[in-house]
């Protein structure tokens, strides 16, 4: 079974405080006629919130280039082996049939 990410855990804390306020309202001899009002504060930042895309996108970005890289550098170890070789083939270093 997956991790709970955050938000679900932040859900799950709020249900069980909900949970413990309706049963402490309900013991109690009066009961509210509306909910108390909840303030929402908004987070004020000089950066927008990034979105998921733009995240799988910088992700994808960075593992292209260390893939890419890693290939270059495996194609030019290899082209320059085989150059290596042809020059040792030329001077008869070693007898090839």
């Amino acid at each position: 079974m997956p991790k709970k990410t955050k938000k679900e855990k932040i859900i799950a804390d709020y249900r069980k405080k909900i949970k413990l306020l309706k049963l402490k309202n309900s013991s109690s001899q009066f009961s509210p006629l509306s909910p108390l009002p909840i303030k929402k504060t908004p987070i004020k930042s000089s950066l927008p919130p990034p979105s998921s895309s733009n995240l799988a996108s910088d992700n994808l970005l960075v593992y292209f280039k260390k893939d890419f890289r890693k290939s270059l550098l495996l194609t030019i170890l290899i082209i320059g082996l085989e150059i290596c070789l042809y020059f040792v083939r030329i001077n008869q270093y070693f007898k090839f049939k």
